[in-house]
């Protein structure tokens, strides 16, 4: 008897366990090995890696469905995922997976793709299906790898959606990966928490590398204090690094900070850059992930946060750091290390004036000739002393130094800058430009209204205004006037824009609308020889339009 209640409880334990760890059993989505190259949560620029990237090697490897269930979405376009996606299971609680960059989709998928297509006259589109107009069943193919959109290399971008769009770490759907390599610390950073705070007697962040589990330096603190490790995660199979699943970090043995990547909320995606050390981030290659909790960032990870990860050290003593770190399977990795308190602070001679103290929870609004800014309510991570200047621009405006580029911003905030300096015959084509810290530029488009131009923008930095009045270019890549393409399956062309970027374009086949695709990381449209050319002489006519409205063409005529 004893013993069959031994077992039991060793099964009923096994059941916890799988229950806490897989949320629902499901298939594959490709045969195979699994190579994952691209975990749940990566830190990326400016949100959180949705899924699993798993390395194909090559384009067409068959795509599977994980359950039974209906094609729910279409996504199509250039960039992002190229062509996606997505698939509702009603088993269990319900979820979504979601799959990017395909090379083509399955035949039946592909023949409903390009007759909307046609209906709409886009290549790109987005549209939400019922699940009466392409169910799947379970290990069904539904399409097969590529490399479409932003994509750098041929892989599968997987994901496991709940009902509500909030994606969930595919991992914990029984998806094994091997690994029984622990994750490594690679740095740990020291972080004063205010103004009246110290690290090595400097009101500023200093970053102290891991070797065997410890930090050779001496780390001297004062005040209100808070910590970042930058750690990664590697598996057997592949080279690439991921990110950790847990973090925990401790203080004289107790917790203060536990966090965890189960799923997330695509809404509060941007609030990585209140996460990450988003200075570190945009500056070097350290992706350090700051344990603390800005008071408007509102992320699932979170489990455990004790003072928003904050630490008061106000003695003459040492005090004992401990981050722990772990993969999904539990595989850990422990560096320690102290930090002497101490009781001496310096005078920094920080000066904040209080009229500019911009709140978080308030709507905060700034005039000045020349520019207005209006900060909805909770656009902003935390509090901060706002400030502008401005520097030489051009013809049209000053360059406006907003803030600082280094800070990130949780949501949009409205910028209107004047434009009277712009002739009134050229002021539709009028953009306000940002340019970053290594002079990189990127146009916004906007609304004219009173003489002022205006744009949502979620940056900090320099912004000014700019005209475009430059039509894209179109050039053509395998086809010119009277050529034969007979032995060719396609006509390609390079377009490109100088400052506002394409946002559309149509082709034409012997006057009737063909579709042109678009791969935006290599500027590429071509259009694949369909039933729309006739034998003999055909004609081609391409249209290309930038964010301001102005229109290149092209037009050809060939044989076939």
């Amino acid at each position: 008897m004893k013993i069959y209640f031994t077992f039991l409880l060793l099964i009923i334990s096994s059941l916890s366990l799988f229950s806490q760890n897989y949320y629902q059993k499901f298939r594959q989505p490709l045969g195979g090995t699994l190579l994952l190259t691209g975990s749940f949560c990566e830190f990326r620029s400016n949100h959180f890696h949705g899924g699993n990237d798993f390395r194909t090697g090559s384009n067409g490897k068959p795509l599977y469905a994980i359950e039974d269930g209906y094609v729910s979405r279409i996504k199509v376009s250039g960039g992002g995922y190229g062509y996606g996606i997505y698939i509702t299971h009603n088993q269990g609680d319900g979820y979504i997976a979601v799959y990017g960059h395909l090379l083509k989709y399955n035949t039946e998928i592909a023949a409903w793709v390009e007759n909307f297509q046609d209906q709409i006259q886009e290549f790109q589109f987005d549209v939400y299906l019922d699940s009466t107009v392409l169910p799947v069943k379970r290990g069904q193919v539904i399409g097969y790898s590529g490399n479409s959109g932003y994509s750098f290399g041929p892989h599968l971008h997987f994901e496991i959606r709940s009902l509500l769009d909030e994606p969930y770490n595919p991992q914990l759907f029984g998806y094994r990966i091997r690994d029984t390599k622990a994750p490594i610390i690679r740095n740990i950073a020291v972080y004063p928490a205010d103004d009246y705070s110290s690290v090595n007697q400097n009101n500023s962040s200093s970053v102290y590398g891991v070797v065997g589990g410890s930090v050779n330096s001496n780390i001297t603190v004062n005040g209100n204090i808070y910590f970042g490790v930058e750690s990664y995660d590697y598996l057997n199979d592949v080279s690439s690094k991921n990110s950790v699943y847990k973090t925990l970090l401790y203080v004289d043995g107790k917790l203060i900070y536990h966090s965890q990547f189960d799923r997330f909320n695509y809404n509060n995606g941007r609030d990585i850059n209140s996460m990450v050390d988003y200075k570190r981030r945009k500056l070097t290659d350290l992706r350090i992930q700051r344990c603390y909790v800005e008071p408007n960032n509102e992320l699932y990870h979170y489990q455990f946060v004790e003072n928003n990860g904050v630490v008061n050290f106000n003695d003459n003593n040492y005090h004992n750091i401990k981050f722990v770190v772990s993969d999904i399977y539990g595989n850990s990795t422990t560096a320690a290390f102290k930090v002497k308190s101490t009781t001496y602070l310096p005078n920094f001679n920080i000066k904040r004036d209080s009229s500019t103290l911009f709140r978080y929870d308030t709507v905060n609004v700034y005039k000045k000739p020349g520019i207005e800014i209006y900060f909805p309510e909770k656009s902003l991570f935390d509090n901060i002393f706002f400030n502008v200047f401005t520097s030489e621009g051009n013809l049209y405006s000053p360059i406006y130094h907003i803030h600082n580029e280094f800070v990130p911003l949780k949501d949009y905030y409205i910028l209107s800058l004047n434009v009277t300096s712009v002739p009134q015959k050229i002021r539709n084509k009028a953009v306000i430009c940002f340019i970053d810290y290594e002079g990189d530029i990127v146009s916004l488009e906007g609304s004219l209204k009173n003489d002022y131009l205006t744009v949502f923008t979620r940056s900090f930095g320099g912004f000014y205004v700019d005209v475009d009045t430059i039509a894209p270019k179109i050039i053509n890549i395998n086809i010119s006037d009277g050529a034969n393409m007979n032995t060719k399956s396609f006509a390609s062309f390079e377009i490109a824009d100088n400052l506002s970027g394409i946002i559309d374009w149509a082709g034409f086949i012997n006057g009737e609308w063909a579709l042109f695709k678009y791969d935006a990381k290599n500027d590429l449209l071509w259009y694949n020889f369909d039933d729309k050319t006739k034998s003999g002489k055909n004609t081609l006519s391409l249209l290309v339009v930038d964010g301001v409205g102005n229109i290149a063409e092209y037009k050809t005529y060939f044989y076939r």
